[in-house]
């Protein structure tokens, strides 16, 4: 008869166990690495989605390229009226004088003046001496000369 040895105690036994079938097992990591894959992909797709959803941006006013919106400062002062409708006034030299109420700017005084908003320079070149250099800097109150067409 022959005799039953044990295995080397340095071989570990083997088991049909779940580890013990020449099976590996990876435990809770890939689970986390898809829920992550997921989450990204879904993530772009919703973000590319939004972005087209927006609109084109809106450049309020302009026409024409290089179009400079003017605004007018209000500044309070005891001696003037809160609301003053626009005076037009015509001099024996065929221009106009302006007042500049609140809300105007260069571009609407030479839309009402010419019938093109385009024509704000004009009105500025006139008038830098009261404007003064950045034609952004319109007052209410301000007196403007409008030249003749």
């Amino acid at each position: 008869m022959e005799a039953h040895s044990e295995p080397p105690a340095s071989e570990p036994p083997t088991s049909s166990g779940p580890q013990g079938d020449g099976r590996r097992r990876f435990g809770w990591w890939p689970w986390v690495a898809l829920v992550l894959l997921v989450a990204a992909v879904g993530g772009l797709n919703l973000g590319s989605w939004l972005g087209q959803q927006q609109a084109a941006p809106v450049v309020a006013g302009s026409t024409a390229v290089g179009a400079r919106p003017t605004i007018v400062v209000v500044a309070a002062s005891p001696a003037a009226s809160p609301v003053r409708s626009p005076v037009a006034v015509a001099s024996p030299a065929a221009d106009r004088q302006y007042v500049v109420v609140t809300g105007d700017t260069l571009r609407t005084i030479a839309q009402q003046q010419y019938g093109d908003p385009a024509q704000w320079q004009r009105v500025y070149d006139a008038n830098r001496d009261v404007i003064g250099s950045n034609p952004d800097a319109l007052q209410a109150g301000m007196r403007l000369r409008i030249p003749a067409q």
